[in-house]
């Protein structure tokens, strides 16, 4: 196990079998799925490296591509039938990869598929809010390893059948606009050429937006809001909307954002940019597991950084749901905090 210390090896080994972290190697191929327009169009390059990284472990590897069809059956099949998935791409490809093993029913006990992630999209938060390893080197250490740790994730439902997941957040109001406004140019920019369109589409996007009212109904928040989002993690593109979520304490944080003037929601853009958005007034905040959204009117939204369609919606969090792999400190480190 490449990231098991010399001092205290057989201490630690032990330590993480009582902890449920077992590192096995994977006897199935590993499968790569890739967005191939992901890293400003060298996804394919990277991924042959990253295949190579494998050989030399003697690790077999598969590589597939998504594509533009948000459903596609015979992606699903493979990333259920493998061991060990991993995603090439943004935070939309993570997502890609975890919806059918989150969404499809296990029957037979069947282990879920383990998933590592190469970051090559444009905020690339999963990557930092969970502090995977990037080097290729690294990355094919860590499947060989295997040693993961089950992150929370939520389950989106639409008249009762669940319709979505999500790792990192869901965004209802002026950040699900924004990111509604620079999906138009995805198909001319790809990774962080694409961030500086961010910048300059957000006064635009605040100064046209209608602000209509999203209704919350949850244990302890309920009214109509301006802005909501409903955080697993807290880490923005830029910046954060929260210091304190915890992929893996069973719970969202719910953050429902008032109706206020247009120069404070721009004071309130600042302070999350800065990570001082915890400190911005009249936001109210609570931790929960089952959330209602609705609105009388469209409501733009997002998920894990990818536009979706309008409300209602219930949201539920999905404790422990996906094995995710990680370096085996990282994971003790989760564990102890």
């Amino acid at each position: 196990m490449g990231y098991l210390p010399t001092r205290r090896g057989n201490n630690l080994r032990v330590h993480i079998a009582k902890r449920g972290i077992t590192p096995t190697k994977p006897i199935k191929p590993v499968l790569l799925v890739v967005n191939p327009v992901a890293g400003r169009g060298r996804a394919i390059e990277v991924a042959l490296e990253l295949l190579r990284e494998l050989s030399a472990r003697g690790i077999k590897a598969e590589m597939v591509e998504t594509t533009k069809e948000s459903h596609n059956s015979a992606l699903d099949t493979k990333i259920l039938d493998s061991e060990t998935v991993i995603a090439m791409g943004g935070d939309g490809t993570l997502n890609r990869v975890a919806r059918p093993i989150l969404l499809t029913p296990q029957h037979d006990n069947k282990p879920l598929p383990a998933v590592a992630f190469v970051a090559l999209g444009t905020g690339n938060v999963a990557a930092r809010a969970f502090h995977l390893p990037q080097r290729l080197s690294d990355v094919a250490s860590l499947v060989d390893a295997k040693t993961t740790r089950r992150i929370d994730a939520g389950i989106v439902f639409q008249n009762g059948i669940a319709v979505a997941v999500f790792l990192l957040w869901l965004g209802a109001g002026l950040d699900a606009a924004l990111i509604h406004a620079v999906a138009g140019f995805r198909s001319q920019y790809q990774g962080s050429w694409l961030m500086p369109h961010y910048f300059l589409e957000a006064p635009r996007t605040l100064m046209t937006y209608k602000f209509p009212e999203i209704s919350v109904q949850s244990k302890q928040i309920n009214g109509d809001f301006a802005s909501v989002m409903i955080a697993n993690v807290g880490l923005l593109g830029v910046g954060s909307i929260t210091r304190f979520a915890n992929p893996y304490d069973g719970q969202f944080n719910l953050i429902a954002t008032p109706h206020r003037s247009r120069p404070a929601w721009c004071l309130s853009g600042i302070l999350a940019g800065i990570h001082g958005y915890d400190f911005c007034y009249g936001v109210r905040r609570s931790h929960e597991t089952n959330i209602t959204l609705q609105s009388q009117e469209s409501v733009p939204i997002q998920i894990d950084g990818e536009p979706f369609g309008p409300p209602p919606f219930d949201i539920k969090i999905m404790p422990s749901a996906l094995p995710l792999l990680m370096p085996a400190g990282q994971c003790l480190h989760q564990m102890q905090k």
